[in-house]
């Protein structure tokens, strides 16, 4: 299987406090990840770290080449009440050819296991 993210000994301290130190893993293609924890330990830094959003203060970070990502935030401010498959096709707008988008929303849904893609982001879990 190959690896689409390595990340070997990486650290992040915000003012005194480590949130993590010497941390390293691997996502290997078709690898499920959760990120699980109390609030304030590091789980969205870690995100931001593993995306290149933001830098770790130590340690190495690699991607496979050509590798895309896309992070969804937690935290959906949605006036509109805007679906599932809104979203989705809002992001992958200029990445998918108009014609493989339902086959693609579909694809998404079912990985995220969200039955109903006519839902409101909304009444989604924000974790």
């Amino acid at each position: 299987m190959s690896t689409l993210i390595n990340a070997h000994k990486i650290t992040k301290t915000y003012s005194d406090k480590k949130l993590f130190s010497d941390l390293s893993l691997s996502v290997q293609k078709s690898t499920r990840l959760g990120i699980i924890g109390p609030n304030g330990v590091g789980k969205s830094t870690l995100i931001k770290i593993l995306s290149k959003q933001e830098l770790a203060d130590e340690g190495t970070l690699s991607h496979a080449k050509g590798l895309k990502l896309k992070v969804v935030s937690q935290f959906v401010e949605d006036k509109d009440q805007h679906t599932v498959t809104d979203v989705i096709e809002q992001h992958l707008q200029n990445e998918v050819e108009p014609f493989a988008l339902p086959t693609v929303i579909d694809k998404i849904c079912t990985q995220m296991q969200i039955a109903d893609t006519s839902t409101t982001v909304q009444k989604l879990s924000g974790g």
